[in-house]
């Protein structure tokens, strides 16, 4: 690969079987964009020089690599990837959605990742700690936010939240998570009441915070984004 770290995507997306095929073509439109911008140079020389720590600045709209991953029932994953800028978020460094579909839940999940720990020179993931979100969408409407972090994979920390939601739990999180799976279950079945508010999963996007991190430095962003963003608001599933 010209640009893409293959050890550090795998460190964030080895859950994903489906991306086998998918790093060549990320790696092309990286090239290409590069070859106009000089932009993915200036990150392999920052993430050799300063590692794991955040200096490089970026003017104008943030840049985001969109990889969709199509996956027909009974056929291989085909996988596209183009790039956009967002011109309501600004100055902000460069990221990786990665858009895929649950075949059992017929709905979208999205995966963001800050673009700079994806990139050639950047130190190994392995043994370090990481920040993550999970956003969880009900009803196509309001989106519940989670916060935590690990230094196992944070897919495996997601699908333990799931198979604790499925058991039945009295924390927040997995309680309404657990609920909103079994009715979107019940409303692929045709078995969901049509004339109750009841919470239903309807998508997710799941967002690397921070990776590359200490165990103290890691703590200190997940307690932050927490008392930021979820601790004492509605959407918020943390729990002191």
């Amino acid at each position: 690969m010209e640009y893409v770290n293959e050890e550090n995507f795998w460190y964030f997306c080895d859950a994903f079987t489906s991306l086998d095929n998918a790093l060549s073509i990320l790696d092309s439109i990286l090239i290409r964009y590069n070859e106009s911008t000089g932009l993915l140079d200036r990150m392999v020389v920052s993430s050799r020089v300063n590692g794991f720590a955040n200096v490089m600045t970026y003017a104008g709209p943030q840049i985001v690599f969109v990889m969709d991953i199509l996956a027909p029932n009974g056929s291989d994953a085909l996988s596209t990837c183009t790039m956009m800028r967002l011109k309501d978020q600004a100055d902000l460094p460069p990221m990786l959605w990665i858009n895929l579909h649950s075949p059992s839940l017929d709905l979208p999940q999205r995966i963001e990742i800050p673009l700079r720990y994806l990139i050639r020179g950047m130190p190994s993931l392995k043994g370090t700690h990481m920040v993550y979100l999970h956003a969880v969408e009900i009803n196509e409407d309001k989106k519940f936010v989670y916060y935590g972090r690990t230094k196992r994979g944070w897919m495996k920390r997601f699908n333990e939240h799931v198979r604790l939601a499925m058991k039945g739990s009295n924390r927040k999180f997995p309680a309404l998570y657990g609920q909103a799976i079994t009715n979107r279950y019940k409303q692929l079945l045709g078995l969901l009441p049509l004339d109750k508010n009841l919470p239903v999963y309807t998508g997710s996007i799941h967002v690397v915070c921070l990776a590359g991190a200490s165990a103290d430095q890691a703590s200190k962003g997940e307690r932050y984004l927490i008392q930021k963003h979820s601790l004492f608001l509605d959407e918020g599933m943390n729990m002191v």
